[in-house]
């Protein structure tokens, strides 16, 4: 079961970025000082696949993975490991730079 709160880091053109997010039933939120993330997933049989929109709080920010200012989406795709680990590989939707994403359950 992949619901609950994970530490999130993505690495991207812009460098690399870590966050907390949630997964429940689907929807994934989080945030970081400068980006909210939003996105659904689904999660079947060990792969994992996602769309997420990333919004930088300060419009004019490019301080995050992508490099990117304002508001872009990323869709990716991966592989669970023991509901506790998931990488993911995945593009920006407008430009196709590679991204990677990491997620860790966080205990609770």
């Amino acid at each position: 079961m992949l619901d609950g709160v994970w530490l999130a880091t993505f690495f991207g053109p812009g460098g690399s970025q870590g966050s907390v997010v949630t997964l429940r039933k689907g929807v994934l939120t989080g945030a970081t000082t400068f980006c909210e993330y939003t996105g659904a997933y689904t999660a079947e049989h060990g792969s994992f696949k996602g769309r997420i929109t990333i919004r930088s709080v300060l419009s004019f920010a490019t301080d995050n993975f992508a490099g990117v200012a304002g508001k872009f989406t990323v869709e990716v795709s991966g592989h669970v490991e023991d509901d506790r680990r998931i990488e993911a590989f995945g593009c920006l939707q407008n430009n196709n730079a590679a991204i990677q994403m990491v997620l860790a359950k966080l205990p609770l």
